[in-house]
């Protein structure tokens, strides 16, 4: 039962400069309209269907808690596109639009 728990879906709304959250938290795309829409087990691509790299389309932390990655989204404001998070702790913040039509299958990640 406490497995089912991680694998549920986590949806943020995000209310003028506040976000409240709904569910367990895990990874989201930002959507039109600031909303967050989140994906599981899927891992952020970019507008061509590639992983993406450090730096170049998103930030890196490790060891970090679900929490503290969506801070540091929502920390970059309309400069964050929407972030990663894996149950071991990587956080991947994006910096690049990224394409929800194209996210890839990945147990465990959320995009």
């Amino acid at each position: 039962m406490k497995s089912h728990m991680f694998n549920m879906i986590g949806a943020l709304l995000l209310l003028g400069a506040q976000a409240q959250l709904i569910g367990p938290l895990r990874g989201s795309v930002r959507g039109s309209g600031g909303k967050y829409k989140t994906f599981e087990d899927k891992g952020c691509r970019t507008r061509h269907g590639k992983k993406g790299s450090e730096h170049h389309e998103y930030y890196l932390y490790n060891h970090v808690s679900k929490h503290e990655c969506k801070g540091k989204c929502d920390h970059l404001g309309s400069k964050c596109y929407g972030w990663e998070y894996s149950s071991s702790g990587k956080c991947e913040v994006w910096k690049v639009p990224i394409n929800e039509y194209k996210l890839a299958y990945v147990h465990g990640l959320d995009c």
